[in-house]
């Protein structure tokens, strides 16, 4: 009876110490990060070199230093509307895209932003002087916490900043 009592013991132990260890993990990885928003609860690290814009309707966003004028790449970070799922953010998002004439999906597709569940959808503008391409990532993290982090550029910039806007997003989190 007291073999047991040690083992049980031992085994609740242990286990708070790794549940104590994931906490100042998580804790860790919140604190590395180059922006944090903490009304919000979120962060992520910037590309490097990119430089933070006045956001009118999103909470940050950020460019590439030196560009033309009309060569606007950017990313911003919103909150999303939250939905029952992604699934149903995505079929809301397809509607109102192909519901502008000068749009086309490109692709849509679900994937995981640090092991959140999320959704991509990319698609281009058309708008006869120039094809604008832009990629929204829906993330959620609980029934209630939802972001939408969007890239946007010219077409014939994306591929060139698309890796940059990666990077940065795999290390978005929301805390």
């Amino acid at each position: 009876m007291k073999k047991q009592l040690f083992i049980v013991g031992i085994t609740v132990l242990l286990i708070a110490v790794g549940l104590s260890g994931c906490t100042d993990k998580q804790q860790a990885d919140i604190s590395s990060l180059d922006y944090s928003n903490s009304q919000y609860g979120f962060g992520f690290n910037p590309p490097e070199g990119w430089v933070e814009q006045e956001a009118n309707y999103s909470f940050i966003a950020y460019s590439p230093p030196n560009l033309q004028p009309l060569e606007s790449v950017m990313f911003t970070v919103e909150q999303a509307e939250s939905l029952d799922d992604i699934y149903s953010y995505a079929d809301m998002a397809v509607l109102f895209i192909e519901s502008q004439p000068v749009n086309s999906i490109v692709s849509r597709s679900e994937r995981k932003v640090n092991n959140m569940n999320a959704y991509e959808i990319v698609y281009t503008g058309d708008f006869g002087w120039f094809v604008q391409k832009t990629k929204y990532v829906y993330i959620q993290k609980t029934l209630l916490t939802h972001f939408l982090v969007i890239f946007s550029s010219p077409d014939y910039l994306y591929d060139e900043y698309n890796s940059d806007f990666e990077e940065c997003l795999s290390s978005f989190t929301i805390v």
